[in-house]
């Protein structure tokens, strides 16, 4: 007998769109040690805003006083410290810190941060064009590009280029590990399915349920099966 999925209840949960927050968290889980990496290195960054700049050249010095300000402004936000935030200083501090040093260390850490943030404020055109520039960013630690296709997917999602967002979802997919996956490979199939790829959709979802059967998002690959009136134990 075919495993019975509560639909309303699958349809109550949060949106689709897994917040920037979120994923940082999860991918935080699975990668320990470079999470430990990445916090020394802004620790070494917010020194050298104080005066110890032996860590790092002059320019990366000079780049994170630049960028620390709206840094900390954008790590407020998504901290949910504010209840109706204002990303527009936010956004203008980056844009301007990150125009200037956008190729430094700290200046690539802001690049990702402002991309977040045009997510927050819906600038889909333009944070397509960041992350775009970010996925092929050669000085992007690679354990951070999976993050930057995702966001780069949401983008194009935003602007209804389901398509192409079902590619960067894919290439985002490639090399995490499984908490990460499975939500990336549920947000291609739910944007193959928006492009009205049915076939393609439902071989996701299915492949999601197989690989990952105890995972919360194989529960919403089931339901979004039923709601195609499809057969999750088909």
């Amino acid at each position: 007998m075919a495993e019975k999925v509560d639909v309303r209840d699958m349809l109550n949960q949060p949106d689709e769109f897994i917040t920037f927050t979120d994923k940082v968290i999860k991918w935080g889980q699975e990668n320990l040690k470079a999470v430990i990496a990445i916090c020394a290195a802004f620790v070494v960054g917010v020194c050298l805003v104080v005066g110890i700049s032996a860590y790092l050249d002059y320019r990366n010095d000079q780049a994170a006083q630049a960028i620390s300000q709206a840094y900390a402004e954008y790590v407020q936000i998504v901290a949910g410290q504010e209840q109706k935030p204002d990303l527009g200083p936010a956004v203008e501090g980056l844009s301007k810190a990150t125009a200037e040093y956008g190729a430094t260390s700290a200046g690539i850490m802001g690049r990702l941060a402002l991309g977040n943030l045009l997510l927050e404020k819906g600038d889909w055109a333009k944070a397509e064009e960041l992350f775009s520039e970010l996925s092929d960013e050669p000085d992007l630690a690679l354990i951070l590009k999976p993050l930057a296709w995702h966001s780069l997917g949401k983008a194009q999602e935003g602007q209804k280029k389901f398509r192409e967002a079902a590619q960067s979802y894919a290439t985002a997919a490639q090399g995490v590990g499984k908490s990460l996956k499975s939500v990336f490979m549920y947000d291609q199939a739910r944007v193959l399915a928006a492009a009205g790829s049915k076939d393609q959709a439902s071989s996701m979802y299915r492949k999601l349920i197989a690989d990952f059967p105890d995972d919360p998002y194989a529960l919403r690959a089931k339901a979004a099966l039923v709601a195609m009136n499809l057969d999750p134990a088909g």
